[in-house]
């Protein structure tokens, strides 16, 4: 940790299991889940094979920042050389994931490449330059205002209910900041695929793949990553599955190698 990394109360700092990198959270305002990592995994992926120099990537609803900085670790080849990363812009409306994601930032020596604006993602061609960036990351809130239990904690009930920005707003404006081209990746729960499609659609987003996530085999998929492409022609690509665990309750290979090596 560096002398200027202050923790607050209740935050901790975690190895994200990439060379050192790590990220401060604190549990009673929210933690990063799997989904954060797989959508990063698959993200960085595609956007390593497209890359032609330093790509321009914004993370919409970034919370404390991790799917950034977990794209950015897999580019500097886990530390190795930050000569290859991009340039990230991150988008979070609440004033303490803000502050966490930017000593995220600092304690991983990333300020020249990730910035985090604190801003409402509805209003995001107020203070990002429209259809300017290559790809667009989201982690949104899954479920609809009404739906579920809200969480006592506003921060959580936030990052996890359709409160501020919905579906289809985080569709409008990951399509206001993409190049024509540019691809638009996301996870989000089966349920609300044919909704995902649909705002895709409504703002010039064509669906290009899906990938299935189910914990076991012969279970129920309970997240789904998604490609999209601006102004792209018709063809979706279903991809082989994703499982989480085996029979013996240890991750999968392709689950240890997301995590762990890659």
């Amino acid at each position: 940790m560096t002398d200027d990394i202050v923790l607050r109360d209740n935050e901790r700092i975690d190895d994200l299991n990439r060379a050192g990198f790590r990220i401060i959270q604190d549990p009673k305002v929210f933690c990063f889940g799997m989904d954060a990592v797989l959508l990063a995994s698959y993200a960085s992926s595609e956007c390593r094979a497209m890359k032609k120099g330093s790509l321009k990537i914004c993370d919409l609803g970034t919370g404390t920042g991790v799917i950034p900085i977990l794209m950015a670790a897999r580019e500097s080849g886990d530390g190795a050389c930050y000569d290859n990363v991009s340039d990230y812009d991150c988008v979070e409306i609440q004033p303490v994931s803000v502050d966490m994601a930017g000593r995220s930032i600092r304690l991983n020596h990333l300020e020249e490449h990730i910035k985090v604006h604190e801003g409402d993602i509805n209003d995001v061609k107020l203070f990002l330059k429209a259809h300017s960036y290559d790809c667009v990351t989201s982690n949104p809130p899954y479920m609809s205002a009404h739906a579920g239990l809200k969480n006592p904690s506003d921060v959580k009930m936030i990052a996890r209910h359709e409160i501020l920005v919905d579906l289809d707003g985080i569709c409008k404006a990951a399509s206001t900041l993409l190049k024509c081209g540019g691809c638009f990746y996301m996870v989000h729960r089966p349920s609300r695929l044919v909704d995902t499609f649909s705002s895709l659609r409504k703002y010039s987003m064509e669906p290009k793949a899906v990938r299935m996530i189910h914990a076991r085999e012969g279970e129920e998929a309970n997240m789904v990553l998604v490609k999209a492409r601006k102004d792209a022609k018709p063809q979706l690509t279903v991809l082989p599955p994703l499982f989480i665990y085996e029979d013996d309750n240890e991750y999968t290979k392709e689950v240890r190698d997301i995590y762990y090596g890659e």
